[in-house]
């Protein structure tokens, strides 16, 4: 939706700075009294956080354009004072929303929101590949640590394949500093996968980070807007029925990552999935 929206902290530091006639009868500077009153009434609950397209927007939008006015700003936006720009303040999903597995020919399909669910930032077309479990998704050479490699030290192809990715990252010994802390950001994980030409990404809760196995929830994430690729974050369930179709068995893979701090990636053969993410901003 269209919004209109002003850097409210930038006209409150530097009205006091802002050139005007001496000789209109108004006072360059600006008081300590001056600023609480504009933060008292912009922070008011009659303004209701001032969330764009709400009416305490308008009201704060309102009470701006009357200062600037009272200060002779000269206008210099598209309609006065106002500059109008797109922004996401709402999302949901569309109806083509679809989740299926095929293991040894076997098809699987599975409901939305039950068993899984499109994230808010997911490119929305379909992910048809073969899937390929990478771990936590973490490529931070820094530390020498790459989840796109095998236990062995191997590259993992996931061109045109669909990696299956446990969310948040390996422990630390020390509990108040990790060194893989930033890389459980989403984005972390987004961006390797794109660059190795990932089909589509699916996240899963491994035991260590979420035993209650929650999905997330539907939001916007400025930061993630056009993630590239499809996403979706599925039940634990489903991803440890095709593992173990492979010989693997997620908890204890999860266990010697962690234990080990080294990789262990793998494609899971016979297993293909295919999803659509249709969601609507």
């Amino acid at each position: 939706m269209k919004s209109k929206l002003f850097l409210l902290l930038t006209f409150i530091i530097f009205a006091g700075f802002i050139p005007v006639n001496i000789n209109d009868g108004t006072n360059p500077e600006i008081s300590r009294d001056d600023i609480i009153k504009h933060i008292k009434y912009l922070a008011s609950d009659e303004l209701e956080g001032r969330f764009p397209g709400t009416n305490g927007d308008k009201l704060a939008e309102k009470y701006i354009v009357k200062e600037f006015e009272s200060y002779g700003l000269k206008p210099a936006g598209d309609n006065g004072y106002l500059e109008p720009f797109e922004m996401v303040t709402e999302l949901k999903l569309g109806e083509k929303n679809y989740f299926n597995t095929t293991i040894n020919g076997a098809v699987t399909k599975y409901q939305q929101g039950h068993e899984y669910i499109p994230l808010g930032f997911s490119e929305s077309k379909i992910a048809n590949g073969e899937l390929v479990f990478v771990g936590y998704g973490i490529t931070a050479p820094e530390l020498g640590y790459d989840d796109y490699k095998d236990k062995d030290g191997n590259a993992i192809d996931i061109k045109g394949k669909i990696v299956v990715i446990m969310r948040y990252t390996p422990p630390s010994k020390d509990p108040h500093n990790n060194p893989f802390a930033k890389y459980e950001q989403t984005r972390f994980k987004i961006l390797p996968a794109r660059e190795g030409g990932a089909a589509g990404m699916i996240l899963i809760n491994g035991y260590d980070g979420d035993q209650d196995d929650k999905l997330a929830s539907l939001r916007f994430d400025n930061s993630l807007s056009g993630a590239g690729i499809p996403i979706i974050n599925s039940k634990r369930n489903i991803i440890e029925g095709i593992m173990q179709a492979n010989g693997y068995n997620l908890k204890d893979v999860e266990k010697g990552i962690n234990e080990s701090g080294k990789p262990n990636s793998f494609a899971l053969k016979g297993a293909n999935a295919e999803f659509l993410t249709d969601v609507v901003q």
